[in-house]
């Protein structure tokens, strides 16, 4: 449960830390996380870019962390029947 626990907080970090940043000039910074890249997308109506990040990103990471996702392999195999 910890090992859960801990790995959930981890991807939310990544995912709101800022990931990139770019610099123009000495003075002017802008930073940006992956949450923030994806949201930009939609603004800028680039749709379909933006559900294929948040599909990879999002779903497919919680899908993964979840006790029947892809790491679980009792849940994935048949390990136990042997």
């Amino acid at each position: 449960m910890s090992l859960l626990l801990l790995s959930a907080i981890l991807l939310l970090v990544g995912i709101f830390a800022p990931m990139m940043t770019l610099s123009r000039f000495v003075w002017i910074e802008n930073s940006f996380s992956l949450f923030a890249g994806t949201i930009q997308l939609y603004k800028d109506g680039q749709y379909l870019l933006f559900i294929i990040l948040s599909y990879y990103y999002l779903l497919l990471s919680l899908f993964c962390c979840s006790d029947s996702g892809m790491l679980n392999p009792a849940a994935t195999s048949n390990y136990n029947t042997l």
